[in-house]
Parts: structure tokens; C-alpha cells; sequence
């Protein structure tokens, strides 16, 4: 199982970025292959916030069909997740975009 986080989406939907071709590349693979892509409602909501914070709302259907066209599965968030109702989390957690359970970094 293999999460797929808000910038993967907003990479490819958006402008010219470093990043933007490595994420073509390995999507592609991903899906080639078959792997199970999920993602979580909280990744909607950030890729929401973002683009109107920077006042780019056109570019929030791409980026929500970009994603719900790849992904198997959409997770709920809710008050089950004790990590999503705490702010700040007690450790920053870095995810690598494409990501696994076993890739997470934690980041004292």
C-alpha cells in the first residue's frame, strides 16, 4: 500500500517544478505495476487550502482529478485518528510523496 500525498497532484497539475518529472516517471511505474494507491480526505483538504490560499482555485478540480483518478482508496480522517486531532503533532512526520508505511522519516 503506497500513499500518495498532496504535492503529487499539485505536481502534476501545476507549473514547471524540479520534482514534476521524477513524479510523472514513478506514478506511471506505480500504476504499470499495480500497486495499491491510497490517500486520505485530509489530502483533499490540503491540496483545497493550498490553492486558495494561493489564490489559484482553478487548479483544485485538476489536482482532485489527478488523484481520484490514480488512488484505489480514499481514507476517512475522523476522531478515531488520535493524530489527526492533535496540533502541533508531537514529531513532524515527513513523507516523500510517494510513500510507504516503511518510508516515513520521522523528524525530531
Amino acid at each position: 500500500m503506497i500513499f500518495i500525498d498532496s504535492n503529487i497532484p499539485m505536481y502534476l497539475v501545476g507549473v514547471a517544478h524540479r520534482n514534476k518529472e521524477r513524479t510523472v516517471s514513478v506514478g506511471e511505474r506505480l500504476v504499470r505495476d499495480e500497486a495499491l494507491l491510497v490517500t486520505d480526505a485530509q489530502t483533499l483538504h490540503e491540496i483545497l487550502h493550498r490553492y486558495t490560499a494561493i489564490e489559484r482555485t482553478d487548479a483544485i478540480q485538476p489536482a482532485y482529478d489527478a488523484l481520484l483518478n490514480t488512488v484505489d482508496e480514499v481514507f476517512a480522517v475522523g476522531a478515531s485518528d488520535p493524530h489527526a486531532l492533535r496540533y502541533p503533532p508531537p514529531r513532524r512526520l515527513r513523507l516523500h510523496g510517494i510513500s510507504t508505511s516503511t518510508t516515513f522519516e520521522y523528524v525530531e
